[in-house]
């Protein structure tokens, strides 16, 4: 491994032991005794009242689901009891279904029955691209607290611009243009306003599916300091090893399947200037010869799944590539052998102007990339985060690994009320 090589290794593997552990790949037992850990740690906290403590090991716990994890009965009625003292009723509501669906237990079917006749359903849709103001008021504020609540809750959303989907106590309310009520136990109201501003009311029955649209979706941008390698191509005619710092801008969309996962797709440059070196050292100027950095600009597509865990998330998909670079030096195989195979087009060069040579060429090449983020700054709808990219493409010749620290700013993913 040339140092090049070593010194991109060291930066990435440095950054990476900043990423907290949940971002971290786990086995399925590893999950297991997580979910057992996890579970045993719930029912502690619950008895000492730590009711923040519990929702927060049942969130991990939801996260474990990738990993053939599945919450217990004891998992959700607990995950319910702290939605309950946290005051949020949709969470409640959401968790003794998922609790009623493993059991039948009287003091689950009594406490839905009890939510059931304060509140109803309702979807209250704002488009991704409106740009006008879609508050949410109550014809008359009610004086239970855990009611007035579900309704803040509610309207902070709404007021961000996001969308709602969750529970509101029974009443008249106005969203947009349009004024509707919410019985109690009875179907879910839809309304949606349009891009024009106004609106549009209908009603689905208890059971029916909704219809897929996106939980969240956005502009998302990174910027960052990049490291980017270019490997030998060894017995192939080209120019050796290469590899040096420069920038690294992306902008894309990105869109959310639910809770945790969303799809990301992402253009955008790369580039790398370098002091040109080789297996005998860094080049130094010398009579006859111009002797100028490595030089690499290369713009990419990305496409990735992303998953939103807490304040970390993870993004990662295949990655192509396509531009061009200008390095000093043939490829050290050349160099060590002039008349080798594949060296054949340089004739009878001397070592030093195979050393000093100048190579153009374009860059085609396919892999993967891998993101990692961690949240430091609520921008509102957005979220910006420090974040660490790694990855590498290959065009069969050679390889091009590479890694950046930088900042990424991004949709706020779906808030878990």
């Amino acid at each position: 491994m040339n140092r090049y090589a070593f010194s991109s290794l060291a930066v990435v593997a440095m950054v990476l032991c900043t990423v907290p552990s949940q971002a971290h790949a786990i086995s399925k037992s590893e999950a297991a005794a997580e979910h057992i850990r996890l579970g045993e740690e719930m029912g502690r906290l619950a008895k000492r009242g730590h009711w923040r403590g519990v929702d927060r090991s049942y969130r991990t716990i939801e996260t474990l689901q990738g990993k053939g994890v599945r919450l217990s009965f004891g998992d959700h009625y607990l995950g319910a009891q702290a939605a309950r003292e946290l005051g949020n009723v949709t969470l409640v509501y959401r968790r003794l279904l998922e609790a009623q669906g493993l059991k039948s237990d009287p003091d689950v079917n009594n406490w839905l029955k009890d939510i059931l006749a304060q509140y109803g359903e309702v979807d209250l849709i704002i488009p991704r691209k409106y740009k006008g103001e879609a508050n949410l008021a109550v014809a008359m504020m009610p004086l239970q607290p855990d009611q007035r609540s579900t309704i803040g809750m509610a309207q902070g959303r709404i007021g961000e611009g996001r969308s709602y989907s969750g529970l509101l106590p029974g009443g008249d309310y106005t969203f947009g243009s349009h004024t509707f009520k919410v019985n109690p136990g009875g179907d879910t109201i839809v309304l949606q306003v349009s891009k024009s501003g106004g609106s549009q009311v209908s009603k689905r029955k208890s059971g029916e599916t909704a219809p897929f649209r996106f939980s969240y979706g956005g502009p998302r941008v990174d910027l960052g300091l990049a490291w980017t390698q270019g490997t030998d191509g060894g017995s192939n005619a080209g120019p050796g090893g290469f590899g040096g710092l420069g920038g690294r801008f992306a902008a894309g969309y990105e869109a959310g399947l639910g809770d945790t996962f969303g799809v990301l797709v992402e253009g955008g440059y790369m580039g790398l200037s370098g002091s040109p070196a080789d297996a005998s050292g860094t080049l130094g100027d010398v009579d006859a010869f111009d002797l100028r950095d490595d030089q690499m600009n290369l713009g990419f597509m990305w496409l990735a799944g992303v998953a939103d865990i807490g304040p970390v998330w993870m993004a990662v998909g295949p990655m192509y590539g396509f531009g061009g670079a200008s390095v000093t030096g043939v490829s050290q195989s050349c160099i060590d052998e002039p008349t080798g195979a594949g060296c054949a087009e340089f004739g009878d060069a001397k070592n030093q102007t195979l050393r000093y040579s100048r190579m153009d060429g374009s860059i085609k090449a396919g892999g993967g990339a891998l993101g990692l983020g961690y949240d430091i700054l609520d921008l509102g709808a957005f979220q910006g985060a420090v974040s660490l990219n790694i990855g590498a493409l290959s065009d069969t010749t050679r390889w091009y690994p590479f890694g950046s620290l930088g900042i990424t700013v991004g949709p706020k993913g779906q808030e878990r009320d």
